[in-house]
């Protein structure tokens, strides 16, 4: 199922499919952007929205950010559903 009608951005699918694909990981913005080949401006953005909304925690390891998924996040369950039908 193509989800582009209910999440117009590619970068924010991207982001969302990588962490419920991965909900182990723990990646740098750079890192990320490297994994699903997308700039690391677009990706930082997703990163820091989907931080805010509560779907994703972040830490400091040393001079960079990590960030990880909150699996704990309300909606979790229907977005992984969701990207897991695709």
């Amino acid at each position: 199922m193509d989800l582009s009608f209910l999440i117009p951005s590619r970068v924010r699918r991207k982001v969302l499919a990588y962490f419920v694909e991965e909900p182990k990981a723990q990646v740098y913005v750079l890192e990320l952007a490297r994994l699903i080949d997308e700039p690391p401006q677009q990706v930082y953005r997703e990163l820091i929205n989907m931080e805010n909304w509560g779907f994703l925690f972040s830490y400091k390891r040393g001079r960079q950010r990590v960030y990880r998924l909150n699996k704990k996040f309300p909606f979790y369950p229907a977005i992984r559903e969701l990207i897991e039908r695709k």
